[in-house]
């Protein structure tokens, strides 16, 4: 009995259980209007029932949530070392972050470079006292080939080439040093050694380019201007007596048994030492007749293995490897030629070169910028020092314990409960307040209706506060991204996970040149039929200047997709810097502005290497050998002033002579110009015709070429001619094609 009475007293608890007995006025609501005690209470036991089921099914869920769900928590590091970076990099390398105070850190501050140069560079075969050993004051009278002809000038080239690359690197260094790595966040070492290694290879390979260029064009201008060398070597200009006359033999020389000299053809021989010159007979025959056949060279007393003569010192040195450096043997055999050796203080055994670089031409060596060794070290700490970050931040992500639950569920209870029985008693109160009305709608319409509107007008406020809400979209893809795009264009941020970019990776630059360079204008056999008609014609005919004219055409056609394809290259090589992902406008902006950038930095570098050529000519007014051979038409600018002989005991000692200037008419006043103060001057090109009057001969123009001009150098004269005269609509090509003889198929 006293079960079943206990029973029904815990049945009875429950069911009077009231939670809310307090709480209510006992003889009226909200209203003012009087209300039953006991439909209070009840109201207050429905509200308390409630109640109790909101708060357990609450609890229930918060339970679960807690429990099931991990735990993310963030935690800061504080005093960053390059250690504990690596271990927090190595156990969280997708969360962690370490924003740098300075995001542009100057390599100069971590970045070291040891540099060393070719041996040969830092020889005793670039210095003074080996150059001034090697001259002689007569190396003029010796053949091409003989080493004694241009030793002097082949080492004076190779020291001023050893100097210009060392200032080179100089300048590569200091460009290192001045550039920056740019990162928001501190880097690892593995990050910052690929970075530093590609602007490193940026730098190395612009030079590695534009020196060999600067050579390679000088070579290029030498040769179609046909610059005469005091050494004999590219012409050869000599003055003897017979039947007391003065006979001058002055023209290009030949390479070959044929007509190619080294105007058409800048041939290399091995160098050697060769007991025949321009002072014997065998000398001449050398000259006039060519060494292409094993006999037209006379036998040499020794050969300097790995050096080359030809006609220009600087061609003959670029191809040689310098092989001799490497033999003791092979130098001392020099004492034998050069006596002032004789003199010198040098250690034959510790001058010899190392082998490492044997077998290597010196125009390789160039185009590595005669650098043996490049090492580049990288002081990681200091980097770190630089970047100095402040914190380091990571997440982590942990099962909910039972205490946590515990005191989460207990700092939730109080605000629980106080929400709980709030919503119970409300749900309650409006419940008893919706059945009243309806029971009394038709007595208070207007007031029902007042209630109506003003939930509606509350609903309409609510609809129009805005509320700025962030939303965050995972890995968009490009699609998800333009649609974000167009629908928030002002507000929509998407960081890049990678702030370097390579261009190579999303651009692609296809040059076009201009047509003139695939045309067959420049092609070799076209050039070739231009050398063959150059000869007998007057330096204004423009036969005589096409074969020069449109060689250094097609040589700047070459020069130019070299550098060009370069240029390229080292663009794919830079990166694009940004922090947010730009819109497809702003991207192309951007790239737009870079590319015009690029390309006229490309066009001021090449028109740069020009305008330098045209200095040192305009400055050095060397005597242009191409126009040799005109004092044999008539009415063609001599070359020779007077001569002068001078006698000593009835044997000719020496003569003296000068050069008269061959420089262009002005094409309006027709006065003759000065190259070194008007170096732009021009005179109009034509074609020329034999008229015959009696014994007479005469050359008269027949035909004005448009557009077709000479100056003072080959290259002005090439840059100053717009050549209209080579389209095919152009009435001027008919001529070319009639005066020259040529095929129009060709």
């Amino acid at each position: 009995m006293n079960l079943k009475a206990g029973v029904q007293e815990l049945l009875e608890q429950v069911r009077t259980y009231n939670v809310f007995a307090h709480e209510e006025g006992e003889y009226g609501d909200d209203d003012g209007e009087p209300r039953d005690r006991e439909k209070i209470i009840q109201h207050q036991r429905y509200a308390t029932r409630l109640y109790v089921i909101l708060f357990i099914v609450a609890f229930y869920v918060l339970i679960v949530a807690t429990v099931m769900n991990p735990q993310t928590r963030l935690i800061t590091v504080s005093n960053i070392t390059p250690t504990l970076f690596d271990h927090l990099r190595s156990n969280y390398p997708q969360d962690l972050s370490c924003p740098c105070s300075t995001i542009s850190v100057p390599y100069e501050a971590f970045v070291s470079s040891i540099v060393s140069l070719d041996p040969v560079c830092t020889s005793i075969f670039t210095s003074r006292q080996w150059i001034e050993a090697l001259y002689l004051i007569n190396a003029s009278a010796y053949l091409m080939p003989d080493f004694r002809a241009t030793a002097n000038s082949q080492f004076e080239l190779l020291a001023a080439l050893c100097s210009f690359s060392n200032d080179t690197i100089y300048q590569n260094m200091n460009d290192i040093e001045n550039n920056q790595l740019v990162s928001v966040e501190l880097l690892s070492e593995d990050q910052v050694q690929p970075q530093v290694n590609l602007a490193i290879e940026v730098i190395r390979a612009n030079s590695q380019i534009q020196v060999p260029s600067i050579i390679q064009f000088l070579q290029i201008t030498t040769q179609s201007n046909g610059f005469v060398s005091a050494l004999n070597t590219a012409s050869h200009i000599v003055i003897h007596v017979a039947n007391n006359q003065y006979i001058i033999e002055f023209g290009p020389q030949y390479v070959t048994d044929s007509s190619d000299t080294c105007v058409t053809n800048s041939r290399n021989f091995p160098a050697g030492f060769y007991s025949n010159s321009y002072l014997d007979a065998a000398g001449m025959f050398y000259a006039v007749y060519g060494a292409d056949q094993d006999d037209d060279l006379p036998n040499a007393s020794a050969i300097v293995s790995g050096f080359l003569g030809g006609c220009y010192p600087l061609d003959a040195l670029l191809e040689s490897t310098l092989d001799c450096l490497y033999d003791g043997s092979c130098f001392k055999a020099l004492l034998k030629y050069f006596p002032a050796l004789n003199q010198t203080n040098l250690n034959w055994t510790t001058s010899v070169l190392p082998s490492s670089q044997k077998n290597v031409s010196v125009n390789d060596r160039l185009s590595n910028v005669f650098i043996d060794q490049w090492l580049t070290q990288i002081n990681y700490s200091r980097y770190v020092a630089e970047c100095a970050p402040s914190i380091c931040t990571y997440t982590i992500t942990d099962r909910t314990n039972f205490s946590y639950t515990i005191g989460l569920l207990l700092s939730l209870y109080g605000g629980l409960t106080i929400l709980l029985r709030l919503i119970a008693w409300s749900v309650v109160n409006v419940a008893s307040k919706i059945k009243i009305r309806l029971t009394n709608i038709n007595n208070e319409p207007i007031n029902f209706v007042a209630r109506i509107l003003l939930f509606l007008t509350l609903l309409l406020f609510n609809s129009l506060n805005s509320q700025v809400v962030t939303i965050s979209v995972s890995d968009p893809s490009f699609t998800t991204y333009n649609h974000l795009q167009t629908l928030y264009p002002t507000t929509l941020t998407c960081s890049c996970s990678n702030m370097v970019i390579p261009y190579s990776t999303f651009a692609n630059l296809t040059p076009t040149f201009h047509q003139v360079c695939s045309s067959g204008f420049i092609t070799d056999d076209v050039i070739s039929l231009f050398s063959s008609i150059s000869y007998a014609m007057l330096y204004t005919d423009w036969r005589y200047q096409a074969f020069s004219q449109f060689g250094l055409l097609s040589k700047l056609c070459k020069i130019a997709n070299s550098t060009i394809g370069d240029a390229v290259d080292r663009f794919n090589m830079r990166s694009f810097v940004t922090s947010n992902l730009l819109t497809e406008i702003d991207f192309s902006t951007q790239l737009d502005t870079i590319f015009t950038q690029f390309n006229q930095s490309t066009a001021t570098d090449y028109r740069s290497l020009v305008d330098l050529v045209l200095l040192v000519t305009q400055v050095d007014q060397p005597f242009v050998g191409q126009r040799l051979g005109q004092d044999t038409i008539q009415n063609a600018q001599p070359i020779f002033g007077s001569l002068a002989g001078f006698l000593f005991n009835n044997n000719l000692t020496y003569i003296n002579s000068t050069f008269l200037s061959a420089s262009p008419y002005d094409i309006v006043t027709n006065v003759q110009c000065i190259c070194a103060a008007n170096p732009n001057c021009l005179q109009q090109l034509a074609f020329y015709e034999y008229h015959w009057f009696y014994d007479d001969v005469y050359l008269v123009s027949a035909y004005t070429a448009p557009g077709l001009v000479l100056s003072c150098s080959a290259v002005v004269s090439l840059l100053s001619s717009t050549l209209e005269c080579f389209y095919s609509d152009s009435d001027c090509l008919s001529m070319l094609l009639y005066y020259t003889g040529f095929d129009p198929n060709l």
